[in-house]
């Protein structure tokens, strides 16, 4: 099982059980895009997530996040909108993560870590108030 505990100050504390690293991964994402929240997106009326991950990731993976992120009421097409971006070397990460960045994406999705790692370094300069929380 998985818990996650959002704070005030905008910190998600979290531990994984026996739902594993991926249910985790998930539900961190689902966490955090719902801490998005309308106000801060006021001028779109459709959030934008960046989905980034392997090349090799399975199509369960994407349908179980999809099933989430429906059960959250979040429908790709209706009330979010999801870019789907693919790497196969780590390295390809950097350039993509920069291009959601310029592009203000209201969140992104980090598939695993070396995308999570280009994530961190191109929002590390960037005007985006939750990158340095």
């Amino acid at each position: 099982m998985t818990r996650f505990n959002a704070h005030e100050n905008g910190r998600i504390d979290g531990s994984i059980g026996k739902g594993g690293v991926k249910t985790g991964i998930t539900i961190f994402a689902l966490a955090v895009l719902v801490a998005v929240g309308s106000a801060e997106n006021a001028a779109q009326t459709v959030p934008v997530m960046g989905y980034v991950a392997n090349d090799n990731a399975g199509p369960e993976r994407i349908a179980a996040f999809k099933k989430g992120l429906t059960d959250l009421g979040y429908i790709e097409g209706k009330n979010l909108k999801i870019e789907h971006r693919y790497a196969k070397l780590d390295q390809e990460y950097h350039p993509i993560m920069a291009e959601l960045v310029s592009r203000k994406v209201d969140i992104i999705l980090a598939g695993n870590a070396p995308a999570a790692v280009a994530a961190g370094k191109a929002t590390q300069h960037s005007d985006c108030p939750r990158c340095r929380e």
